[in-house]
């Protein structure tokens, strides 16, 4: 199943979303969100693999690191990456992994 790319999902995955946003979001505004999620895609289009994209939003308290792994071609065709994302927000912090599809669009997918 795929999924777009969401705060929650890139932080906790498909399954423990609901979980995972209840300990980094409170007090989180739709302008952090949209910092993580810029970040997220910026890392992801423009970051070679290994490296790593450090951010921090100027407005809020959330920061990241953003690493992508691995890239490949899914059985689509579709160009997909391996990402590992850690996520703070003052004192809390929660690191993940997953794997997002590029669509046609330009736009991600995070696979789950």
């Amino acid at each position: 199943m795929r999924q777009s790319l969401s705060l929650a999902s890139l932080i906790c995955g498909v399954a423990s979303a609901a979980f995972c946003v209840a300990e980094l979001k409170p007090g989180a505004d739709i302008s952090d969100e949209m910092a993580a999620l810029e970040a997220v895609h910026l890392a992801l289009t423009e970051v070679g693999d290994g490296s790593s994209y450090v951010w921090h939003h100027k407005r809020g308290s959330v920061s990241g690191v953003i690493t992508p792994t691995t890239s490949f071609k899914d059985a689509k065709g579709q160009v997909c990456r391996h990402i590992v994302l850690s996520l703070s927000r003052n004192s809390a912090s929660k690191r993940t992994e997953g794997v997002a599809c590029r669509l046609a669009n330009g736009s991600w997918q995070l696979d789950g």
